[in-house]
This record gives C-alpha cells, structure tokens and sequence, in this order.
C-alpha cells in the first residue's frame, strides 16, 4: 500500500522541527529546574532522582554552601552533572532541590542512605531564614539521626511555603551512588524501625546458626564445623561493619584501620581452610592443594599491600580476592563432584550467595545508575539473608557429607573384616603344605649326589625359608587382628636391647656400604620385651632395605610420658600417595614391588604391635630424599599397672550381659577377654537409678542372633534401650542385620560383628573412656 503523502519533503520537514522543538523543550525545563511538590505526607519522594533537581555536580574549591543557594534562585545549574560521584578524583560534590510543602504537616526528615560518605552539609532556605545542619561522622554524632542503612536529618517545613535545600558531600571513599530522601518524621520513624527489626532478626539467625556450628563442632569433634562456625561469624562481621555498627567502631575516617583489613585476610584464610576440611583436600592431591596453598598466600600477601595501599584499593584488592577464592572454591567442588558424589553440589552451591554478594557489589560501586531512577538500595539488609541461605545450604551439605562418610566407614569394615577373614584362611590352608614341603626337601637330600642337584636343592631350601618366613608374619599379622596377642609386661635394660640390635644389623649395613648410628638418652622401658624388639628389629631392616647409600639413625628419647622411637634414613623416600598405603597389608607400591621382594607386611605388623601396646606410629618422607618413622610409646610401670587392673576406670566403667545372648559360645568368649582384660562384668541387672546415683557407664552387650528380620531387631533393641535407660548399648549382629540396622542412625547403638573380634570390642571400650573421660 503507497502513503504518497510521506514522500513530501514538506511533511518530513515538519516532522523534524517537531522533534527539535520537543528536544528543546526538554531541554528548557531540564535547564530551567523547577520544584518538587510534597502533596501526600504518606510518600517518600526520591530528591536525587527527581527531574526537578540539579543533580550532582563538583564543587569548586572556592564554592562555599552558601553559594548554592544563590545557583538555586537564579537557575545558575552547572554544566555537568552525574549519577555516580568520584569522589576519590573529587572530593567534594553538591546538589540543590527546591521543594514546596502542600501538605500539613511540618516535621519532615531528610534522608541518606550512604554511611560512608564522611561529611554531609545541609542547608534549608526559605525566603527569610537558613538553618544549617551538619554531620562529620569522624567528630561524633551532632544533628543526625543514625539508622541501619543511613542517617537523616530532621528539618522544619511549614505549609504552603517553598524551600530551597543546598547539600554538600564531602569524602575520600569508594563508594556506592548517594541517595537523597524527604518523608515526613512518623514515616520515617515507622520506616526505621522496620528496616532495623528485618536487620536485628537476620544477625540473630546468623549467630545462632554460628553456635550450633560451633556445638556441633565441640560434640563430633570435627574440624569441618568449627571453621564453619568461625568463619561465618569473620563474615558477618563485613555484613554489620557496612550498617550504622560500623559507625560506633570505625568513628567514620576516611581510611580505615590497619587491623580491619588483617580481618579480612583472616575470614578469607578461614573461608578456605573451611572448604578444605569439607572437601578432604589433603597433600597428595597436589594440584587443588596448591591452588589452597597459593590462596591463602595471597590472603596474606593482601594484608601486608594494605600498609601501603589506600582505603580504594584495598577495597577493591579484596574484592578481586573474595571473587577468585569463590571460584577456586568451585573449582574444587566440581573436581570432588565428579570424584566422589553428587552431594558436592550442595557445597558448590552454598557458595553462590556469597559470590553474588560480591558481584553485586563489585557492580553498585562501578555502574552508573541511568538519569532520574531511584538508587535506593537495601544491599545493607539483604547481604546478612544471603549469607543465611550460604550457611544453610552448607549445614545441609555437612549433614550429607556425614551420613556419606559413616557409609564409607561402614564399608571400609565390611571390608576389612573380608580381608581378616581371607588372611585367617590363607594361614590355615598354607600352614600344611608348608610343612610338608620341609619334610620332602629333607628326605629328598639324601638321593641327590650331583653338584648340581645340591645346587638346585639349595635354592629349594631358599625358597622354602622365605615361604615358611611370610607364613610365620601372615600368622602373626592374624593373631594380632584377631586380638589373640598378650601383653606381658617387664622392666626391659635398653642398652642391652641396643647391643642386640647392632651386632644384628651392623654386618648388614657394612655390607651395603652404610653407616648405622643408634643413640640412646633412656635405660628402661617397663613393656612387652618380645614386642618391643620386633618393632625396633623391623623398623631398622626396613630402612637398611630400603637405602642405598647414606646410613640410618636410629634414636630412642625418654619424655615425660612416653618413649619416642624415630629411624631415619637416607633411601628412596616414599610419595605421598604411598604413605596413605604404607601400613595396610592389602596394598603395596608398584615400584616397591617390583624393586623388592617380600610380602610387605613388615610395617602392617609394626603398626598392630605399636597399637597394642598403647602406643602410635607416624611417618615424614620426602621422595628421593628419605623418611623418618616415629613411634611413641607409653611409659607405664609396674605400680601404676597394677592399679589399673585392680580398680579399671575408677570402678565408675562397668559391663553387663542381657539374657537375649543367642550364642553361649560367644558370650563366654567375651566373658573370658573381658575378665582378661580387668573389667568388672555386672550378673545383677543394673537399673537406671542405680546408674544415676552411682554416676557411672554401664555399657549393656547383647547378641539378637542371625536374625533376618529387620523389623524384630528394631524392636528388640528399642526393648532393651527402655530396660536399660542411660546405658550405652553394643549389639553383636551378622552382616545383614547390621547393614540394615546402619541405615538407623537415631538408635545410637554401637554394632559388634558375630564373627568375634577382641580387637573391635578393646577399641569401643577404649573409645568410650576416651570420650566419657573415665
């Protein structure tokens, strides 16, 4: 369809004089200012947004307020105005407004949001007066009225007259676009109130989130919650310092204290040992434990810049932290996630809030707001409910995390106990043919004459000595699993014990071309003497073994309350991935395996000996360079030993049968080690008074049978939890009842397998007056 009419030049000439006339219209009235009429006393009107204010603009240095006034009468406005104020290029910015009050009220206040701009200078004109008003919040409070995300100031405005306000600011801060707003003083208050209810509310959550991160901390004893807990309240304080808070502690000057960025290099550092720990970030993943590593060295090298860096740029070096520690943060979750589980995603997620609150930011502080839009912003308010949302999406997140390692550590049993009852078979089945195999090799002797038939029986026998060898440590390795092992106990003359060791591995080591050195600073040792020499004789083969030129040291130190065996050696040195393997019997280094011979249950056997007698082993190595195994063992005497066996625990630990016990074999095999071991076992049934008044745990064992029925099992152990109100309860189950009885975490009862293991029962004893502090 033709408009033949548009093609006229005439027609598109109007057109266009029309738009330039609406432009300078526009223009005119934009120039020409005009005047905000407070009609409604139920509004809040927006003064900086407004049409009818000048705007922004610099103020010369040798313009005082007052002159303002006079721009306001004549319409004098200034050339370039802004929306968001520089205030570190320019410190000192002005704006003026006229207003005419048609309501009838006369108390009004006029507020500002921004607690960082320092200095504020108020004027109100009418056309025979001017009050001034001032506040320089590094003097002190003088005519303002301070609330959560501002101040404000309360100004006479009588009725049917027009003001004139002149505002000066005045800073040297980075800071977020001012904003300017006039309500009368009931609203405000009812505004103010409001806005510090919704403030106070959200930090009271947050502190009490923090506690209950900090109880749960303190009652599991893990780390994860702790640094949780502290690390949330090193936040919140960044969230309160903003609010009128930060006010009564910074005292407003234009650059903040030295200590308040330590603070947050610490929140930082404690943000990422947080994620470590939840992450399970250890040394031998090398590359996430890297990036943690550089992270928090950057936190660090953050604090010592911010000596000799304005308060701008600390602001902004921080920020720039915060945003890539958050992306690290991440990173490593994404790198768990696809590791381990899906439940990573929580903790990836909870650090959203928290990455959007500092982009948000990032993005008030550098965006320019467009001409006449409102910059009110309740960031003050909403930046504690985001970091709410963070710490609930974690504590939801460390909730998982724990339901998903007591399922790993209940595998990691079931395992365990496949691997001990495989060990027991092999033992068995080997120690026959073993023996067979000896009387062969003897009988078989005496019908070989040749040279080099004597030379291959030889090797026989070699082969046999190092197969009887390994046989003889599975079976040892067994038994201590097994808890068929005793302790007795005698004054051992460690020099003596010195001597043995040296001229049993001097030749050894002369032979190699190394130097063995011993040095010892303790005589006695009140310990099992056969235990003792097996642990200092394997450790000291292993590192002549394992070494290739330098030598060994070998030290035994006294201390207070334990001996402190270390053996150092110069060797091959072990990776960090082997050290998480080096005590366990079912996994060896490839490269070690193909370089040595032998089982490698030497270490499996040492750390069971260790751990029998009470003591602990740990190791330090460096690949290529060598290793250091350290063992601490307890010093007992004989007095205190007796002591314990006469009166365990202070008589306040005593044990107790329930008649449910399925399996009198079982029973009088626990009944005979408990006994062993010097604890009282209870026939009379012990009532919950009795356990109250005497102030004493009383530990209930019972055994339900091969039960198939999860339901019956429940029931039966809710019966005895009833029978037995404040005992602590430990059921002997099979594998299936206790696999379903696993996923019931409210029952609180420790499981026992059927197949009795010594070992298993000792260390919940031990755990339990570790844990009660008998």
């Amino acid at each position: 369809m033709q408009w033949p009419w548009i093609r006229s030049s005439g027609v598109w000439f109007v057109l266009l004089a029309l738009f330039l006339l609406s432009s300078s219209m526009n223009a005119a009235s934009l120039e020409k200012g005009g005047v905000v009429h407070l009609e409604d006393s139920a509004l809040r009107y927006d003064l900086n947004s407004a049409p009818q204010a000048s705007g922004l603009f610099i103020c010369p240095a040798n313009m005082e307020v007052s002159d303002i006034l006079t721009m306001a009468k004549v319409d004098a406005l200034p050339i370039d105005t802004t929306t968001r104020p520089n205030f570190k290029k320019h410190p000192r910015y002005c704006f003026y407004l006229q207003v005419r009050n048609e309501t009838d009220y006369s108390n009004w206040v006029l507020h500002f949001s921004n607690l960082f701009i320092n200095s504020i200078t108020l004027l109100v004109a009418d056309e025979t007066h001017v009050e001034r008003y001032q506040s320089d919040l590094s003097q002190g409070l003088e005519d303002e009225h301070i609330n959560v995300i501002g101040r404000g100031f309360s100004v006479q405005l009588l009725p049917e007259r027009t003001y004139t306000l002149a505002i000066e600011l005045n800073t040297e801060a980075w800071v977020a676009p001012p904003y300017f707003a006039l309500m009368n003083e009931r609203q405000y208050r009812l505004w103010h109130n409001k806005l510090g209810r919704v403030f106070n509310i959200s930090i009271g959550v947050i502190i009490g989130l923090v506690v209950i991160a900090l109880l749960c901390a303190l009652v599991l004893r893990d780390a994860t919650f702790f640094w949780f807990g502290v690390s949330s309240l090193l936040l919140l304080f960044f969230f309160i310092i903003r609010s009128d808070f930060g006010i009564y502690l910074l005292n407003g000057p234009h650059e903040l204290p030295v200590w308040l960025w330590g603070w947050a290099s610490a929140t930082l550092i404690s943000l990422l040992l947080f994620a470590r720990s939840f992450l399970l970030v250890g040394a031998t993943q090398s590359k996430l434990y890297r990036f943690f590593v550089a992270a928090v060295v950057l936190s660090c090298f953050s604090f010592v810049l911010s000596f000799y860096l304005s308060r701008n740029e600390n602001a902004m070096l921080y920020m720039l932290n915060g945003v890539a520690m958050v992306i690290l943060l991440l990173y490593a979750g994404r790198v768990k996630q696809k590791e381990h589980g899906r439940f990573y995603l929580l903790f990836m997620l909870g650090w959203l809030p928290v990455l959007y609150s500092f982009v948000r930011k990032g993005a008030v502080l550098s965006v320019a707001p467009e001409p006449f839009v409102s910059t009110l912003s309740y960031n003050i308010l909403q930046e504690p409910f985001l970091q709410i949302l963070h710490m609930l999406i974690h504590f939801f997140a460390l909730l998982v995390r724990i339901m998903y390692l007591k399922k790993q550590k209940y595998q990691a049993e079931l395992q365990n106990e496949a691997k001990s009852r495989f060990l027991a078979s092999v033992s068995h089945d080997l120690r026959q043919p073993l023996h067979s195999m000896s009387i062969f090799l003897a009988h078989l002797e005496e019908h070989i004459t040749s040279q080099a038939g004597r030379v291959l029986l030889s090797k026989a026998y070699g082969l046999h000595s190092s197969m009887n060898d390994s046989f003889k440590k599975l079976m040892d390795l067994s038994r201590l699993e097994a808890g068929a092992v005793q302790v007795h106990r005698e004054h051992i003359a460690l020099d003596r014990v010195i001597e043995k060791m040296r001229a049993e591995f001097e030749p050894y080591a002369r032979d190699k071309g190394l130097k063995l050195r011993i040095h010892l600073s303790q005589r006695t040792l009140f310990c099992d003497s056969e235990h003792f020499e097996r642990i200092l004789r394997n450790l000291i083969s292993n590192a002549l073994k394992y070494t290739q030129q330098g030598g060994v040291l070998v030290c035994l130190r006294g201390r207070k309350e334990h001996l402190l065996i270390q053996v150092w050696d110069t060797g091959c040195g072990i990776t960090q991935d082997e050290q998480l393997m080096i005590f366990d019997i079912y996994s060896r280094s490839e490269k070690v395996a193909d370089r040595h011979t032998g089982m490698g249950i030497g270490l499996a056997i040492v750390k069971q000996l260790v751990e029998l007698l009470g003591g602990e082993i740990s190791l330090r190595s460096v690949e290529n360079q060598g290793s250091m195994f350290q063992v601490r063992l307890p010093i007992v005497n004989d007095a205190t030993l007796r002591e314990e066996v006469e009166t365990p625990s202070n008589q306040r630990f005593s044990l107790q049968f329930t008649d449910e016990f399925s399996s009198p074999q079982l029973a009088e095999q626990v009944l005979t080690q408990l006994k062993r071991w010097g604890y009282p076992v209870t026939e009379k049934e012990v009532n919950t008074q009795t356990i109250k008044r005497d102030n004493r745990c009383v530990l209930v064992l019972t055994d339900l049978g091969d039960s198939s029925d999860g339901d019956a099992i429940l029931e039966q152990i809710k019966a005895i939890k009833k029978r037995f109100d404040g005992a602590i309860l430990a059921v002997f189950l099979d594998e299936i009842a206790r696999e379903r009885l696993s996923q019931r975490a409210e029952l609180d009862v420790h499981v026992l397998p059927r197949n009795y293991r010594p070992a298993q029962l000792r260390s919940l004893i031990r755990y339990l007056e570790s844990a009660l502090k008998i």
